[in-house]
């Protein structure tokens, strides 16, 4: 038929580069909107993403070395975790963030599970700075005192 003509004539006339360009972008932006649904939770949302900027090609490499299933998954996670959300540890007021998230030494722990609400754990900002292994439930101390052990590895870790 004239339709199924069609298509191939336009499908051929794309090369197999532009095609799967054009579908890391459609999964960037399906990302994006994902994420976006997040700031109901408090999260601030994605309102910039140019081809040219950090964020896109960390999200770009996330998407190719894990795919948009795990990437998805991911971000299904930060629902289910109070520490992500910025829910936990008093004053810290800490949450996540979309440039955290994509960072490669902090996307594996989310998607892992390291910091869902059995779990505990968290970060102090950008990517490689983290101080997770909080065990939440058998956590015989005091938030106080875990903030102040917290900031004095932060402190030794700044100082090295």
């Amino acid at each position: 038929s004239n339709i199924k003509g069609n298509i191939n004539t336009y499908s051929s006339s794309d090369s197999e580069a532009d095609k799967k360009q054009k579908s890391i972008h459609k999964q960037l932006e399906y990302v994006v909107m994902e994420w976006n649904k997040l700031e109901k939770l408090g999260i601030k949302k994605v309102s910039k993403l140019t081809s040219s900027s950090k964020r896109y090609k960390m999200l770009r490499s996330r998407l190719e070395e894990y795919g948009l299933d795990d990437v998805l998954l991911a971000i299904e996670k930060i629902r289910h975790s109070s520490f992500l959300q910025g829910r936990i540890y008093g004053n810290r007021k800490w949450k996540i963030t979309f440039d955290w998230f994509v960072c490669p030494s902090n996307f594996p722990k989310v998607l892992e599970g390291n910091y869902d609400n059995d779990n505990g754990g968290g970060s102090n900002g950008g990517c490689g700075e983290d101080t997770a292994g909080y065990k939440q439930a058998s956590e015989s101390r005091s938030y106080v005192e875990r903030g102040d052990s917290f900031l004095a590895s932060f402190m030794e870790a700044e100082k090295g």
